[in-house]
């Protein structure tokens, strides 16, 4: 892909190391739509983020699959394909996560994503698929090109397997900045009054 950048390849890290990842991305989504229901604050939702991410990354990051701008972690991205995604094992690890919901958070949770046809429902016809699991830079480091050269080489990874690019996001304006750099709003789902889920694909 023309202007692709090469980003560092994250692997062979301690937990800490995860765990610092697994905060700065927690920053990054925080106050995002689909988290409102984390926690009754940003710092509650950010711990509860953090846990989350930790699981996750800790697979993603020994499967190859999770990648920053440099050492200095200016942006981070993060995604599977359809034969490198979780596993129910891996999933079961997400269990871990409901001592910090009440009941009653774990219900509305549950009645807010009922009816959502997640970003792999586009794609369950192809053979293969790139999903971006997610795509964050911190706070002192955006407008200055890290958003850019991570779609870049997000894109190019999906070139180079000949697959479809899919993702999904609950903020309208990550879906125009995704729009800008290419891809196509393939589904917008109104799950409640405050939340609406845009499946992009490219």
């Amino acid at each position: 892909m023309k202007g692709e950048w090469m980003l560092i390849q994250i692997h062979g890290l301690t937990e800490e190391e995860i765990y610092k990842l697994a905060e700065i991305s927690a920053e990054g989504f925080k106050d995002n739509p689909g988290f409102l229901l984390w926690g009754d604050d940003s710092n509650s939702r950010k711990y509860v983020l953090t846990q989350f991410f930790n699981i996750v990354l800790e697979t993603l990051a020994a499967n190859k699959m999770v990648y920053a701008t440099s050492e200095n972690y200016e942006g981070i991205c993060a995604f599977w394909t359809k034969k490198t995604r979780l596993n129910l094992k891996q999933k079961f690890k997400m269990l871990k996560l409901i001592k910090y919901f009440s009941i009653r958070r774990l219900a509305k949770l549950s009645k807010q994503f009922s009816g959502m046809k997640r970003a792999e429902h586009f794609v369950k016809e192809d053979d293969d698929y790139l999903f971006i699991f997610m795509v964050v830079v911190q706070e002192q480091y955006r407008h200055q090109g890290y958003m850019r050269k991570m779609m870049e080489f997000l894109f190019g990874e999906a070139e180079k397997r000949n697959i479809p690019c899919i993702l999904e996001t609950d903020s309208k304006r990550n879906a125009e900045i995704y729009s800008y750099y290419g891809m196509k709003t393939e589904s917008v789902q109104q799950l409640s009054s405050e939340l609406t889920y845009y499946i992009l694909k490219r």
